[in-house]
Order: C-alpha cells, then structure tokens, then sequence
C-alpha cells in the first residue's frame, strides 16, 4: 500500500491530477470489504461487511478490539444499521495507514 492510493481510498485532499479519487479507490486494497458509500474533506460513510450485526456492535468491537473509533450510523437516522462513519479531518497519513490496516484485521 502506498500513500496515493490510501489518499485516494479515503477520498482526502486532490492528488496531482486534481481529481479526488475515493469513489474509484475500493479496488486498490485487495481483500478490504469495508465498502467506501461517499467522503468527504473530513470523514468517510462506509458499509461494513457484518450482515446480522448491528452498526452499533461493529462500532463497539472496531473500539474495543481494534482501537478504532468509529460513529455508528444508526446515529444518523433510521435504515443505517450497515453504516459507519469515519472522521479523519486532523489524521496524518500514517494514522490513515493504520486505519485501513485496523479495518482489515477486524474482517477476521
């Protein structure tokens, strides 16, 4: 993994090309199935691959086996049980690394 593509995953800041790419970044991490839904200059809303969970334990157990705090989307309204919403507006790159890394690891 190198930083571009992890840039473009999250769909932070425009790259030299001036075109932001986090809608097109979900191929670039073979095996991640965390799935990218929109982003933004300072978060990420994802669909977790945990069906049968509930976005409240997925957030609970990113937090308390994988030291990654996420928010729920159920916190945002009704029918967004397979959502989570990242927020990364003061991350440095290396803290992004270990996110995707985090979210791997929590695939099992």
């Amino acid at each position: 993994m190198n930083v571009p593509q992890l840039l473009r995953f999250l769909g932070v800041g425009v790259l030299n090309t001036g075109i932001s790419y986090g809608a097109y970044a979900l191929g670039l991490f073979a095996g991640l199935r965390y799935e990218l839904i929109s982003s933004g200059a300072l978060f990420a809303y994802v669909r977790h691959p945990f069906a049968g969970q509930t976005a409240k334990q997925v957030a609970m157990r990113l937090a308390g086996e994988h030291d990654l705090l996420v928010l729920p989307g159920s916190m945002f309204g009704p029918g967004q049980e397979d959502y989570l919403r990242v927020a990364f507006a003061n991350a440095e790159v290396s803290d992004m690394e270990l996110l995707v890394d985090r979210l791997m690891e929590s695939q099992g």
